[in-house]
């Protein structure tokens, strides 16, 4: 039911409506198509939707923590694209399946863009401090441990168009500059584009009470506690 949850909250009613139809679609072509026993095709049509349902996501849903990840969704889509094989015999569920492929094209485009919107707003964001870093820090400055707080979220316009269009969005788009509970959080000030001499991820916790605040702008703050560096992202 949790997986039938994420559908009906990233899907919009268009998209729902679509669904639905092919589904009934599936189950009047099944029947149509059968000579003989139509009430035992009706049941052996309901039966392969409840077993294509159950078996859609595999493993994830008897796992003991479940997995919601984008990826745990892809084999929902295959089961949806053998549902309107069969289904577009039927003259509505055609006009459905058409309109689907169509809209999951678009999305896949304004997906795409989003991506590379949320791209380069993190490297925004990620340059901003570096360069706050590095006026701070002298370059012969001691081993300095660097921890990352908060979030940037998403890009103004990403956030626009989950809000607008497309809920999913903030499932499908990694927010890649992050509290540093997610290893990539300080990872490009080591490895990435903007890599700060003489400065490690934490390795301790740190007590932001006892800190000092040491640069204040309007996107972060980066306090110090001698060796220990935070930065507080808005």
């Amino acid at each position: 039911l949790d997986y039938a949850k994420r559908f009906y909250n990233d899907f919009s009613t268009k998209w729902l409506i679509a669904l639905v139809i092919i589904v009934v679609g599936f189950i009047v072509t099944n029947c149509i198509n059968t000579k003989r026993h139509k009430c035992a095709a009706f049941f052996a049509s309901i039966l392969a939707l409840v077993a294509v349902g159950a078996l859609s996501f595999g493993v994830y849903p008897f796992i003991k923590q479940p997995i919601f990840e984008p990826r745990a969704m892809y084999g929902s889509f295959t089961s949806l694209a053998l549902l309107a094989i069969v289904a577009v015999d039927f003259k509505k569920a055609y006009l459905c399946v058409a309109y689907i492929a169509y809209a999951f094209i678009v999305f896949a485009m304004a997906y795409g863009n989003a991506l590379n919107v949320q791209q380069t707003y993190a490297e925004y964001r990620i340059y901003l401090v570096a360069n706050d870093l590095n006026s701070i820090y002298a370059e012969d400055s001691d081993n300095l441990q660097l921890d990352v707080d908060g979030t940037i979220g998403l890009a103004p316009p990403v956030e626009n168009l989950a809000n607008k269009k497309y809920p999913v969005i903030r499932r499908l788009v990694p927010v890649l500059f992050r509290d540093d509970d997610w290893v990539w959080g300080t990872a490009m000030f080591s490895y990435g584009h903007y890599p700060i001499n003489n400065m490690v991820r934490r390795t301790e916790e740190f007590n932001v009470s006892a800190m000092e605040l040491v640069c204040s702008t309007r996107l972060h703050d980066i306090y110090q506690d001698g060796e220990k560096v935070l930065v507080e992202l808005k």
